[in-house]
């Protein structure tokens, strides 16, 4: 008898090293589903705080555009910003939020459905030409763009 009961208790410490195994394993499964929500909730707010930065260089141009106080795209940077260097003709800013935005100005190329960087303006043409400003947000390694056509009164 003292035999059967021998037995019973390496069978008790067998199913209870099972039980720790299986509760171990869901806590490493818990945990790994809680870093990677982790990491995409980190990844999603880059790239909205991205879109902000670009989306608010976007409007600070229009608003510059709005007001008139440049006649072309090298006027316009050194008006809207110091730090530009309108020779690499687009607008660098850095200092929003931590982050940085480049706005990027483009004629209609000839044709309205024309959406290539190819016609991108140079710093000596008119924003009279200005068909398309593109504005790309940069904040901690992501990068989002905002683009928008302008449509002149006739």
């Amino acid at each position: 008898m003292a035999k059967k009961n021998k037995n019973k208790k390496g069978s008790v410490l067998i199913f209870t090293f099972f039980i720790m195994f299986l509760i171990l394993l869901t806590g490493i499964s818990l945990v790994s589903v809680s870093l990677s929500g982790r990491r995409s909730t980190l990844a999603s707010g880059k790239s909205v705080n991205a879109f902000q930065i670009a989306d608010s260089g976007l409007e600070a141009v229009l608003e510059q555009i709005k007001i008139g106080t440049a006649s072309d795209v090298d006027g316009l940077a050194t008006t809207f910003c110091d730090d530009s260097d309108s020779s690499d003709n687009f607008i660098l800013n850095d200092s929003i939020s931590g982050g940085k935005y480049e706005v990027r100005f483009y004629d209609d190329g000839g044709t309205p459905d024309d959406t290539t960087d190819d016609n991108q303006l140079e710093c000596i043409d008119n924003l009279n030409l200005i068909y398309r400003i593109k504005s790309t947000g940069f904040f901690r390694g992501t990068a989002r763009s905002v683009e928008t056509t302008l449509v002149t009164n006739p």
